[in-house]
């Protein structure tokens, strides 16, 4: 089998991406709007037909060869801000030639996820204008990878930084550890990977509050 191209790689991130905003995603703009009360039975319906639509969705077959075990289907997240099961996300692992299994998560934005002190994160308010955001993840350590927003791939990448609360760790005769503790302007905690670079932790989704999981 043929490793995995980056450009195959970027492709199918993509198609997942589709899979989640061309084919099917709950109407948010309609409690956005105030059209739809939460709670409500018009909402309770909204729910029902869209975890209905949901089971249906699985990828395309044609990634049979580096998708482990053939079929993803999708799984649904809480949205714990509407109390619902809403948020779509494929979690599979991929063959890159490695060895090892690369496993990774594609989840769409929470559009009312909120920050420590309660306001609206940057990109829940992209998401609530009507921009179309899914999360990249590599579950296995919880890191971002990337993020695919209105059909084209970011990787992540280091943003301005500053050093934060850091205790040296000795490591006996004098050693010190270098690698310090970050937060970027925004207030995130960033934390040195193997590679030597820069990840975060991804506070928009957490892996426990997956209630449904449907093809998988």
């Amino acid at each position: 089998m043929p490793a995995m191209t980056t450009e195959q790689r970027v492709e199918f991130l993509k198609h997942l991406y589709a899979k989640i905003f061309t084919i099917v995603r709950f109407p948010f703009q309609r409690i956005i709007s105030g059209e739809i009360q939460v709670g409500s039975a018009p909402f309770i319906q909204m729910v029902t037909a869209y975890h209905n639509r949901v089971q249906q969705i699985t990828t395309d077959p044609r990634w049979a060869p580096w998708v482990i075990g053939d079929v993803v289907g999708a799984k649904i997240f809480k949205c714990a801000e509407l109390g619902a099961q809403l948020l779509i996300a494929f979690d599979l692992s991929l063959d890159l030639g490695t060895g090892m299994p690369y496993p990774i998560r594609v989840v769409e934005q929470n559009p009312f996820k909120r920050d420590k002190v309660g306001n609206l994160k940057a990109t829940s308010l992209l998401a609530q204008r009507g921009h179309k955001i899914a999360w990249v993840i590599k579950t296995d350590t919880n890191t971002f990878l990337g993020k695919v927003q209105d059909g084209e791939f970011e990787a992540n990448k280091p943003r301005a930084y500053t050093k934060t609360n850091f205790q040296p760790l000795s490591f006996g005769a004098g050693i010190v550890s270098q690698q310090e503790p970050v937060s970027d302007q925004y207030g995130l905690d960033f934390r040195p990977d193997e590679n030597g670079g820069w990840v975060s932790e991804l506070p928009d989704v957490d892996p426990n509050d997956v209630v449904v999981s449907l093809g998988l």
